[in-house]
């Protein structure tokens, strides 16, 4: 007899009549007459191809193959108590910890806020931050929760178990420290920009084809000398500000900075080119309860950035 053949809204009827061993009592467990549940009880007999219950004096007795079936039913209705309890999902008392691969562009950005939201709403949940893999998204399933990367990484159907939404969207400026000849500067011609040093970001030692290296890195026009590319974009206001270098970095991490390292954006110095950034998830962790709340929360607090 296959699965698909079976009530299996017999199962709870079958715990409480294994449980109580009495047509009445298994009733008031589950919320049925003692005809329903007698009623019950003979389909089961049918499918499990024993009586499970006899007379025995005044009460009744499970047979053996009913005493048998006591640890797997209990533990069968447990499974799928907790598969619909996890519906029900309470980031307060969920101890899951979810990793980030990402540059450290969202740790700049994003986490700060996520992790005081963190601290309020589900103060025994963590995250971690790893690098971005390269050269490929997929063969991290189960180590990666969530990607945060270009969306153009994520067109064209490239890697299709993972689904994705977009984050964040920002634009590349060019900065340099506040003590920079350029810094005070209200009007710059195109020579004087051609004429720094620049640093600028490049995620890994593999090359990376025209169209993402400018979405990740900035497009750099033609005649400006790159002195040195860095992996972090953090560090890229720090550098110019102590070598006297101007910097390629998004708008969103300079602002950042700013609170803690005097910089300025160059009046002209702004780049022709958006930086899109999607999260992106595996498709089986598509339904995870505790995954879609943790996502929704970092969904919804890039959603406030962009808003402001």
């Amino acid at each position: 007899m296959s699965l698909r053949s079976v009530n299996l809204n017999l199962l709870p009827v079958l715990q409480a009549l294994l449980r109580e061993r009495n047509l009445s009592r298994a009733g008031a467990a589950v919320g049925l007459t003692q005809p329903a549940v007698s009623a019950a009880l003979a389909k089961l007999r049918v499918v499990l191809n024993d009586p499970l219950l006899v007379r025995h004096g005044r009460g009744m007795s499970l047979t053996m193959r009913g005493q048998e079936l006591i640890a797997p039913v209990d533990a069968i209705c447990a499974s799928i108590e907790a598969v619909i309890a996890s519906e029900q999902f309470d980031p307060s008392n969920s101890s899951r910890r979810f990793v980030i691969a990402s540059a450290d562009y969202a740790v700049v950005t994003v986490a700060p806020e996520l992790i005081r939201q963190l601290r309020r709403q589900a103060p025994k949940m963590s995250v971690h931050f790893v690098d971005i893999p390269h050269p490929s998204l997929e063969p991290h399933a189960g180590e990666v929760d969530l990607f945060i990367v270009p969306e153009l990484l994520l067109r064209e159907n490239r890697y299709p178990a993972i689904r994705h939404a977009t984050l964040i969207e920002d634009e590349f400026v060019t900065v340099v420290g506040a003590n920079h000849a350029l810094a005070r500067k209200r009007r710059l011609t195109r020579d004087q920009l051609l004429s720094q040093d620049y640093l600028m970001y490049y995620p890994a030692l593999s090359s990376l084809d025209g169209a993402l290296a400018n979405a990740v890195t900035g497009r750099v026009e033609q005649g400006r000398r790159v002195i040195a590319q860095i992996q972090q974009f953090s560090l890229l206001p720090t550098l110019a500000a102590d070598t006297g270098s101007a910097a390629i970095v998004p708008r969103r991490v300079v602002a950042h900075m700013q609170r803690y390292l005097p910089m300025r954006i160059l009046a002209d110095g702004q780049l022709p080119i958006q930086l899109t950034l999607a999260l992106a998830w595996y498709a089986n962790s598509e339904n995870d309860p505790a995954h879609r709340w943790f996502r929704k929360l970092t969904l919804d607090i890039c959603a406030r950035m962009r808003g402001s």
